[in-house]
């Protein structure tokens, strides 16, 4: 595989940004989890907001706008984005050809990837700090291990049962590898990675094309999450779970 160009480092650094965001922003309410978009309940961070989380948070932010300040300095651009981090990062994106050829490339990308790293080292330490519970308007949605109780469709549950409430509108929905395998872990308690249910799209292709499996049979993608080809497949998750059921496969066992 050839080696990104200098300005394909910048642009999945600025990726990286947005996924990251996805996981350390608040999303759906957890204490009110299930209403109607906009509803009541109080928005809880995704992960635990810690004093370390908010610094190295700031500190991501604090880095891009240095870099954006040069860019639009030097570079006569107008900054045009909102003023938040991941808009930041996507307006940097798009600039990526003019700032790998700045001579202070190489300390753009140590400063970015450090920033990064922070957040991510705080999340390693506190992944065990909050409990999957399925999805809500589209996304994922999380309660606290501290948390007793939780509210769906206006109905009060321990997080356990509001989860098997959840389990049942995950059925039909399209998500990513990374996700299903989040979703079969956690929920369903079927442990697989996300390669494994690639590698089972890639048995599952194998066979159509040698006419051992029907055309309809196995896994077929519906989409992809982004535009680009190499935007992250989406599955329909029912699909993805009879077909792990099926297969029998787990963590660690060789896709069939």
């Amino acid at each position: 595989m050839p080696e990104p160009t200098p300005a394909e480092k910048i642009r999945s650094l600025c990726d990286q940004i947005s996924d990251l965001y996805e996981t350390i922003e608040p999303s759906a309410p957890v204490a009110s989890y299930g209403g109607s978009e906009g509803g009541g309940g109080s928005h809880a961070p995704k992960a635990p907001m810690t004093d370390t989380m908010v610094i190295a948070r700031d500190n991501l932010k604090q880095t891009l706008v240095s870099w954006a300040l040069l860019i639009a300095e030097e570079g006569l651009h107008a900054y045009t984005g909102k003023d938040d981090t991941t808009a930041i990062a996507a307006w940097i994106y798009g600039y990526a050809d003019w700032m790998f050829r700045h001579p202070a490339f190489e300390d753009f990308i140590a400063e970015v990837e450090d920033a990064i790293a922070d957040i991510h080292q705080e999340l390693n330490r506190h992944i065990d700090d909050r409990r999957f519970c399925g999805w809500h308007n589209d996304r994922a949605v999380y309660a606290r291990h501290d948390q007793v109780s939780v509210i769906v469709d206006g109905q009060l549950y321990t997080p356990k049962q509001g989860q098997d409430r959840l389990k049942a509108g995950i059925a039909d929905v399209d998500l990513t590898a990374k996700e299903c395998a989040l979703v079969l872990t956690q929920v369903h308690g079927i442990k697989i990675s996300a390669k494994q249910i690639l590698k089972l799209l890639e048995v599952d292709n194998r066979n159509r094309a040698t006419g051992t499996l029907g055309e309809y049979e196995g896994l077929h993608p519906v989409g992809r999450k982004g535009p680009g080809p190499k935007a992250p497949l989406l599955f329909r998750f029912e699909e993805v779970l009879t077909r792990v059921q099926h297969s029998g496969c787990r963590s660690g066992q060789k896709a069939s």
